[in-house]
């Protein structure tokens, strides 16, 4: 299974390609619905996912009582 990080990896190259096509093509229809369509909504994903991964490096995914969270040995009270 892919981390994370290679997933953000893959759509930055993605957003890359995709770039390059609206660029250069010749067919502005084309072009304005590959980037309001597709474009667009990956730059949000890997905006969004950049936000998951900063947050998974900041600790915030911890499996702690203070969190709210539980680890798999840890019972409420």
């Amino acid at each position: 299974m892919a981390t994370l990080k290679e997933i953000y990896a893959q759509l930055d190259v993605l957003i890359e390609e995709l770039n390059d096509i609206v660029d250069n093509t010749e067919n502005s229809n084309k072009a304005s619905d590959i980037q309001k369509d597709v474009l667009d909504r990956l730059e949000y994903a890997a905006s969004e996912l950049d936000t998951i991964i900063a947050d998974e490096i900041d600790g915030l995914y911890e499996d702690d009582d203070e969190n709210g969270f539980l680890g798999e040995d840890e019972e409420r009270w």
